[in-house]
């Protein structure tokens, strides 16, 4: 009798060990059905938008004249050379929110504030409640035009050479603001002699220039 007890005993601890490993089996096995778990996903940081991209255009012409004045005596030459550019920029910077506009104009209730306020877009990529980016894509603008003019004649025993010559170089910048760019207007102006002198036993050259540089800048905001 306690033979075939012991038996029974075994027999149903053997089945309760199968039973436990076939549960285990199937927790470490995937489902039979159905696609593997995705790790869970996370939402993309804020792009800036979309915008046109400028068309890019470089244009650069010119031409030189240059003959005798007088034969064997007076000589002269020109030469013009001018560029037009159009390329694309992005402009982009930290601007106040709608909500921020309003506790400035709550702040200060003047025209100045409204003018300024005005001036200034309203994001397009949200950074807080604050403040957020604008982000767009304008146009460069340079151009400039260059003179160049030279005289060579016989002087004496010497000849005398004298050239001058005009640059103006314009630059327009976009920036952030509302019909806000900045304008560079360069101007360069160059007038050089020489005179060079020959003799048997020595040689004479003397110089003389004169250079004027200027560079100004605006702000359209300013020129409105």
């Amino acid at each position: 009798m306690n033979r075939y007890v012991n038996i029974g005993v075994s027999c149903a601890t053997a089945a309760v060990i199968a039973a436990a490993a076939a549960a285990l089996s199937a927790q470490a096995q995937p489902p039979a059905t159905g696609k593997p778990a995705q790790p869970p996903t996370t939402a993309k940081p804020a792009q800036p938008p979309t915008t046109a991209k400028p068309a890019i255009k470089f244009n650069q012409f010119g031409g030189s004249l240059g003959g005798p004045i007088l034969q064997n005596r007076v000589l002269f030459f020109t030469s013009y050379e001018g560029y037009r550019e159009e390329s694309g920029v992005t402009v982009q910077g930290n601007v106040a929110t709608q909500a921020t506009r309003n506790r400035m104009m709550a702040a200060l209730p003047y025209p100045e504030t409204k003018m300024v306020l005005d001036n200034m877009p309203l994001p397009n990529v949200p950074i807080n409640d604050v403040i957020g980016r604008y982000t767009d894509a304008r146009t460069l603008v340079r151009r400039d035009n260059t003179f160049l003019g030279k005289v060579d004649f016989e002087a004496g025993t010497g000849r005398l050479s004298v050239t001058a010559s005009r640059m103006r170089p314009f630059a327009n910048v976009p920036r952030i603001q509302i019909e806000n760019d900045q304008q560079y207007t360069n101007g360069s102006k160059r007038i050089s002699t020489n005179y060079v002198m020959t003799k048997n036993s020595y040689v004479s050259e003397s110089r003389f220039g004169w250079n004027r540089n200027t560079l100004d800048r605006f702000d359209a905001f300013w020129l409105a």
